[in-house]
């Protein structure tokens, strides 16, 4: 898995940090207001 910038984590919940961490691709996140 390629290394991400800490900085772009900052403020993300575990969830959404699960997401943009995901080690594997395509993957198709779906999201609205709030989520």
């Amino acid at each position: 898995m390629k290394k991400v910038d800490s900085k772009i984590l900052k403020g993300l919940s575990e969830n959404q940090i699960s997401a943009v961490t995901h080690p594997l691709s395509p993957l198709l996140v779906i999201a609205g207001p709030g989520s």
